[in-house]
């Protein structure tokens, strides 16, 4: 998955190298680079179909392999068991999401939706964050700003707990922006199958890395992004 690394050990004779893209950076010069380096590797492999179709039209073979979790991490959690686990209301409606908080992800569009259904019967719980917190920093800082007050923010979570968040969840939201290409088309976001294995209904924006795996009204519900 690393560039420089799959790079290096391509200069040892013999070795075959099989590289996984997961994004195609906007930088003109690295762009013109990386394309140089692929097509001296031994096969590539992408992580969604829209990725797949950028290297087709560049004359480059890929192999997809979206993302994928471990179904067993979701079995045997009861709604209520897993809100027991985390200390949760019973009662309340609980809207998920999980993840990085970046602009991408779509999750201020998602913090903005909140503001316009307030209600005590109705919690949002944004799970995640990267490790080290800047994210979570800058979405606190937001909802302080606009007064946005149903959200729980828990802060980075060992990936051992997100099942039972999920699990907890009456609604789980997959809001990816359609303003930054890999959020639109080039990612697979590991949280869709995450809900998807989780069996809880889905809201979901609908782009092309969506779309790709999910289908209004059969496992999601599609909405304009």
């Amino acid at each position: 998955r690393s560039i420089t690394a799959a790079a290096i050990m391509k200069l040892f004779k013999g070795t075959r190298v099989f590289y996984e893209i997961h994004n195609i950076t906007e930088n003109r010069l690295a762009k013109i680079i990386h394309k140089s380096l692929w097509r001296q590797f031994d096969g590539l492999v992408v992580i969604s179909q829209g990725l797949r179709k950028t290297l087709e039209d560049e004359g480059l073979f890929s192999l997809v392999a979206q993302d994928a979790v471990d179904l067993g991490e979701f079995t045997g959690i009861s709604r209520i068991a897993a809100r027991k686990k985390l200390s949760l209301s019973l009662k309340t409606r609980l809207v998920v999401y999980t993840g990085s908080l970046y602009v991408r992800k779509g999750v201020y569009d998602l913090a903005a939706a909140v503001k316009q259904i307030f209600s005590k019967n109705v919690q949002f719980l944004l799970v995640g964050g990267t490790d080290g917190g800047q994210d979570v920093a800058a979405m606190k800082e937001y909802l302080q700003k606009n007064k946005i007050e149903n959200v729980i923010l828990p802060g980075f979570i060992s990936p051992q707990i997100i099942p039972f968040y999920l699990r907890a969840a009456d609604i789980l939201v997959l809001p990816n922006s359609a303003k930054v290409k890999e959020s639109r088309e080039y990612t697979s976001p590991m949280k869709l199958f995450e809900y998807l294995a989780s069996g809880v209904p889905m809201v979901a924006t609908n782009v092309p890395a969506n779309t790709a795996i999910l289908t209004h009204k059969v496992n999601a519900y599609l909405v304009p992004p």
